[in-house]
């Protein structure tokens, strides 16, 4: 696993066969952890983990 540093509000972009995912990270006011923004193409599916592995049993 790479552990990558940004701020928030600082964009991470992956690109793989010509396809862009843009994660972005912003504090989570109130509250402990952090909100994340990802802007994917709709055919890759973005889920936490629990739902992940809900959806391949």
């Amino acid at each position: 696993m790479d552990l990558i540093t940004i701020n928030f509000q600082e964009k991470l972009i992956l690109k793989k066969d010509n396809k862009k995912i843009v994660i972005i990270a912003y504090p989570n006011k109130g509250f402990s952890g952090i909100s994340i923004g990802v802007d994917a193409p709709q055919a890759i599916s973005v889920n936490r983990e629990e739902i992940f592995k809900k959806k391949i049993k």
